[in-house]
C-alpha cells in the first residue's frame, strides 16, 4: 500500500494543468470576449431551469 505522502505526488497530474504563455494567451481573450450563447446552450440551460436545476 503506498504511502500517504506519495498522494500529493500522485494527485497533481490530476489537479493541475500547465499552459504554453500563447494557450494562456489565448485563453484569455476567448474569456475576455463577448459572444452570446448559442442557442443550444440556451435550450439546455432552459431545460435544466424547467427541471429545477
Amino acid at each position: 500500500m503506498k504511502e500517504e505522502k506519495d498522494e500529493p505526488k500522485m494527485l497533481n497530474p490530476h489537479t493541475q494543468i500547465q499552459l504554453t504563455n500563447q494557450q494562456f494567451d489565448l485563453f484569455i481573450t476567448i474569456c475576455k470576449s463577448e459572444q452570446q450563447p448559442s442557442q443550444k446552450i440556451l435550450d439546455v440551460a432552459k431545460r435544466l431551469d424547467d427541471e429545477g436545476f
